[in-house]
């Protein structure tokens, strides 16, 4: 994964356990896991309302442009442009664990 994209990831994402949140919820897990259902993440109302979970193309999605994925989301990026950046970080995300 580009090395900008990890520092600006887990500036605002821990990967430990699953509950260390910061300003983002923690990474763990969670591919696969239901979309907005980490412990103790006090998610957005727009997260909140979509339903499914962090699949590839979810993942994908949502990386490419949060605003459009899910509307009044926490996200503080208005997404990753390049398709190889977005599928490093989704190679790495599912690294963490699957839910």
């Amino acid at each position: 994964m580009p090395k900008l994209i990890c520092a600006h990831s887990l500036g605002c994402h821990a990967a430990s356990d699953g509950t260390n949140h910061k300003i983002g919820p923690d990474l763990a897990h969670i591919y696969n896991r239901p979309i907005a259902s980490a412990t103790g993440y006090n998610y957005s109302e727009g997260l909140k309302n979509i339903s499914g979970s962090w699949s590839v193309k979810n993942l994908d999605s949502f990386l490419t442009n949060p605003q459009a994925f899910a509307a009044g989301n926490k996200m503080q990026i208005n997404g990753i442009r390049e398709a190889s950046d977005r599928t490093a970080l989704i190679q790495y995300m599912q690294s963490l664990g699957t839910n």
